[in-house]
């Protein structure tokens, strides 16, 4: 590695919710928060969330618990803690 650089490490943020203005506004609120190195998700819906959760390596979700289809409560709980 050259003197002067960093590693830039690229956080990968899950962003759910059936209301897309409301996923809109999580998300720029997070990028303020979370900066420019965050490669953003959005599902709208449980099986969105779990298809991105198969596929990606999240390292942040932020997910609303009222959403369509499963309650997201219990799909955090089974998919990304691993229960």
């Amino acid at each position: 590695m050259e003197l002067g650089k960093k590693d830039v490490i690229i956080l990968k943020c899950l962003v759910a919710d059936d209301v897309p203005i409301i996923r809109k506004g999580i998300k720029e609120v997070a990028l303020n928060v979370l900066g420019e190195d965050t490669e953003f998700f959005e599902a709208f819906n449980s099986n969105g969330v779990l298809n991105i959760v198969d596929n990606y390596d999240i390292d942040i979700a932020l997910l609303d618990v009222e959403m369509p289809t499963v309650n997201d409560i219990e799909t955090a709980r089974k998919n990304l803690m691993g229960i």
